[in-house]
Protein backbone atom coordinates (compact mmCIF):
# COMPACT_ATOMS: atom_id res chain seq x y z
CA UNK A 1 0.00 0.00 0.00
CA UNK A 2 1.52 3.29 -1.11
CA UNK A 3 1.35 6.77 0.31
CA UNK A 4 -1.98 8.41 -0.55
CA UNK A 5 -2.16 11.85 -2.10
CA UNK A 6 -4.97 14.04 -3.35
CA UNK A 7 -4.40 15.86 -6.63
CA UNK A 8 -6.02 19.31 -6.45
CA UNK A 9 -6.62 21.30 -9.65
CA UNK A 10 -7.29 25.02 -9.83
CA UNK A 11 -7.53 27.47 -12.69
CA UNK A 12 -5.38 29.77 -10.55
CA UNK A 13 -2.49 27.29 -10.28
CA UNK A 14 -0.04 26.50 -13.06
CA UNK A 15 0.41 22.96 -11.75
CA UNK A 16 -1.88 20.78 -9.68
CA UNK A 17 -1.36 20.69 -5.92
CA UNK A 18 -0.60 17.38 -4.18
CA UNK A 19 -2.00 17.05 -0.65
CA UNK A 20 -0.55 14.27 1.50
CA UNK A 21 -3.40 12.20 3.01
CA UNK A 22 -1.48 9.92 5.37
CA UNK A 23 -2.00 11.93 8.54
CA UNK A 24 -2.08 10.82 12.17
CA UNK A 25 -5.56 12.26 12.61
CA UNK A 26 -7.16 12.46 9.19
CA UNK A 27 -10.69 13.02 10.55
CA UNK A 28 -9.53 16.11 12.44
CA UNK A 29 -7.70 17.40 9.36
CA UNK A 30 -10.83 16.94 7.23
CA UNK A 31 -12.94 18.68 9.89
CA UNK A 32 -10.53 21.66 10.05
CA UNK A 33 -10.54 22.03 6.26
CA UNK A 34 -14.35 21.90 6.31
CA UNK A 35 -14.47 24.49 9.12
CA UNK A 36 -12.06 26.99 7.56
CA UNK A 37 -12.68 26.48 3.82
CA UNK A 38 -16.40 25.66 3.87
CA UNK A 39 -18.35 22.72 2.52
CA UNK A 40 -18.33 23.95 -1.10
CA UNK A 41 -14.56 24.45 -1.29
CA UNK A 42 -12.86 22.13 -3.78
CA UNK A 43 -10.37 20.84 -1.21
CA UNK A 44 -13.21 19.92 1.14
CA UNK A 45 -14.96 18.08 -1.67
CA UNK A 46 -11.72 16.35 -2.62
CA UNK A 47 -11.24 15.13 0.93
CA UNK A 48 -14.75 13.67 0.70
CA UNK A 49 -13.69 11.74 -2.43
CA UNK A 50 -15.27 13.87 -5.16
CA UNK A 51 -12.08 14.50 -7.13
CA UNK A 52 -11.14 12.39 -10.14
CA UNK A 53 -8.72 9.53 -9.67
CA UNK A 54 -4.99 10.06 -9.92
CA UNK A 55 -4.72 8.28 -13.26
CA UNK A 56 -7.55 10.28 -14.87
CA UNK A 57 -6.07 13.61 -13.76
CA UNK A 58 -2.57 12.69 -14.83
CA UNK A 59 -3.82 11.43 -18.20
CA UNK A 60 -5.60 14.73 -18.86
CA UNK A 61 -2.54 16.78 -17.93
CA UNK A 62 -0.28 14.57 -20.07
CA UNK A 63 -2.59 15.00 -23.07
CA UNK A 64 -2.57 18.77 -22.66
CA UNK A 65 1.22 18.75 -22.31
CA UNK A 66 1.59 16.76 -25.55
CA UNK A 67 -0.59 19.25 -27.41
CA UNK A 68 1.28 22.21 -25.95
CA UNK A 69 4.72 20.79 -26.77
CA UNK A 70 3.69 19.98 -30.37
CA UNK A 71 2.15 23.42 -30.87
CA UNK A 72 5.18 25.18 -29.42
CA UNK A 73 7.50 23.10 -31.62
CA UNK A 74 5.57 23.98 -34.80
CA UNK A 75 5.29 27.66 -33.85
CA UNK A 76 9.05 27.73 -33.26
CA UNK A 77 9.78 26.15 -36.65
CA UNK A 78 7.51 28.65 -38.41
CA UNK A 79 9.19 31.52 -36.53
CA UNK A 80 12.64 30.30 -37.61
CA UNK A 81 11.45 30.01 -41.21
CA UNK A 82 10.06 33.55 -41.13
CA UNK A 83 13.28 34.92 -39.60
CA UNK A 84 15.34 33.23 -42.30
CA UNK A 85 13.08 34.79 -44.93
CA UNK A 86 13.61 38.19 -43.33
CA UNK A 87 17.37 37.72 -43.72
CA UNK A 88 16.98 37.11 -47.45
CA UNK A 89 16.88 40.39 -49.28
CA UNK A 90 14.44 39.17 -51.98
CA UNK A 91 11.66 37.88 -49.66
CA UNK A 92 11.24 40.37 -46.78
CA UNK A 93 7.65 41.32 -47.69
CA UNK A 94 6.47 37.71 -47.50
CA UNK A 95 8.18 37.31 -44.14
CA UNK A 96 6.72 40.51 -42.72
CA UNK A 97 3.24 39.41 -43.79
CA UNK A 98 3.88 36.08 -41.99
CA UNK A 99 4.71 37.70 -38.62
CA UNK A 100 1.06 37.98 -37.49
CA UNK A 101 0.66 34.27 -38.34
CA UNK A 102 3.62 33.44 -36.09
CA UNK A 103 2.08 35.55 -33.32
CA UNK A 104 -1.23 33.70 -33.80
CA UNK A 105 0.49 30.31 -33.51
CA UNK A 106 2.31 31.29 -30.33
CA UNK A 107 -0.90 32.79 -28.93
CA UNK A 108 -2.86 29.59 -29.60
CA UNK A 109 0.00 27.57 -28.13
CA UNK A 110 -0.25 29.65 -24.97
CA UNK A 111 -4.00 29.00 -25.00
CA UNK A 112 -3.33 25.26 -25.02
CA UNK A 113 -0.93 25.74 -22.12
CA UNK A 114 -3.74 27.48 -20.23
CA UNK A 115 -5.97 24.46 -20.97
CA UNK A 116 -8.28 26.25 -23.44
CA UNK A 117 -10.01 23.76 -25.73
CA UNK A 118 -10.90 26.40 -28.35
CA UNK A 119 -7.21 27.24 -28.78
CA UNK A 120 -6.38 23.54 -29.15
CA UNK A 121 -9.10 22.99 -31.77
CA UNK A 122 -8.12 26.15 -33.69
CA UNK A 123 -4.44 25.16 -33.70
CA UNK A 124 -5.22 21.67 -34.97
CA UNK A 125 -7.47 23.09 -37.70
CA UNK A 126 -4.88 25.64 -38.85
CA UNK A 127 -2.15 23.00 -38.88
CA UNK A 128 -4.23 20.50 -40.87
CA UNK A 129 -5.24 23.21 -43.37
CA UNK A 130 -1.58 24.14 -43.79
CA UNK A 131 -0.62 20.49 -44.40
CA UNK A 132 -3.38 20.00 -47.01
CA UNK A 133 -2.40 23.20 -48.85
CA UNK A 134 1.26 22.15 -48.89
CA UNK A 135 0.42 18.67 -50.20
CA UNK A 136 -1.70 20.18 -52.99
CA UNK A 137 1.11 22.58 -53.83
CA UNK A 138 3.61 19.72 -53.86
CA UNK A 139 1.32 17.65 -56.10
CA UNK A 140 0.72 20.49 -58.59
CA UNK A 141 4.34 21.59 -58.87
CA UNK A 142 6.10 18.22 -58.52
CA UNK A 143 6.65 17.89 -62.28
CA UNK A 144 8.76 21.05 -62.25
CA UNK A 145 11.32 19.57 -59.89
CA UNK A 146 14.43 17.87 -61.29
CA UNK A 147 13.22 14.42 -60.20
CA UNK A 148 9.57 14.84 -61.23
CA UNK A 149 7.22 12.52 -59.36
CA UNK A 150 10.09 11.25 -57.24
CA UNK A 151 10.05 14.62 -55.48
CA UNK A 152 6.36 14.16 -54.76
CA UNK A 153 6.92 10.71 -53.26
CA UNK A 154 9.79 11.98 -51.09
CA UNK A 155 7.62 14.89 -49.99
CA UNK A 156 4.73 12.59 -49.05
CA UNK A 157 7.05 10.30 -47.08
CA UNK A 158 8.56 13.30 -45.26
CA UNK A 159 5.09 14.66 -44.46
CA UNK A 160 3.97 11.26 -43.21
CA UNK A 161 6.98 10.83 -40.93
CA UNK A 162 6.89 14.43 -39.66
CA UNK A 163 3.22 15.42 -39.80
CA UNK A 164 1.51 12.31 -38.41
CA UNK A 165 3.21 12.43 -34.97
CA UNK A 166 2.53 16.17 -34.68
CA UNK A 167 -1.15 15.68 -35.61
CA UNK A 168 -1.45 12.85 -33.07
CA UNK A 169 0.01 15.10 -30.34
CA UNK A 170 -2.31 17.98 -31.29
CA UNK A 171 -5.32 15.65 -31.22
CA UNK A 172 -4.26 14.49 -27.75
CA UNK A 173 -4.09 18.14 -26.75
CA UNK A 174 -7.65 18.70 -27.99
CA UNK A 175 -8.87 15.62 -26.11
CA UNK A 176 -7.06 16.71 -22.93
CA UNK A 177 -8.34 20.29 -23.00
CA UNK A 178 -11.90 19.10 -23.67
CA UNK A 179 -11.67 16.62 -20.78
CA UNK A 180 -10.27 19.32 -18.52
CA UNK A 181 -13.10 21.68 -19.47
CA UNK A 182 -15.71 18.99 -18.77
CA UNK A 183 -14.06 18.27 -15.42
CA UNK A 184 -13.98 21.94 -14.39
CA UNK A 185 -17.57 22.54 -15.55
CA UNK A 186 -18.84 19.46 -13.73
CA UNK A 187 -17.21 20.71 -10.52
CA UNK A 188 -18.70 24.19 -10.99
CA UNK A 189 -22.17 22.79 -11.66
CA UNK A 190 -21.95 20.58 -8.54
CA UNK A 191 -20.94 23.65 -6.51
CA UNK A 192 -23.88 25.65 -7.91
CA UNK A 193 -26.35 22.81 -7.37
CA UNK A 194 -25.19 22.21 -3.80
CA UNK A 195 -24.81 25.89 -2.88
Amino acid sequence: MGIKYLLVFSTHLLKPLWVHLELNNFKQFRHLVFEYAGENHLLTKGLQGEFPTYSESERILDQIKLGFEASRFIAGLVAIRVMLRLLRSYEPTTAIISLPFVALLFGLSYGIYKKNYLAAIAYLGIYLLNVVVRLIYLFIYSEGYPFGWGSFVVGVVFFTVFVVPVVVCLIEGVKGTLAYDRLVNSRDSRQINEG
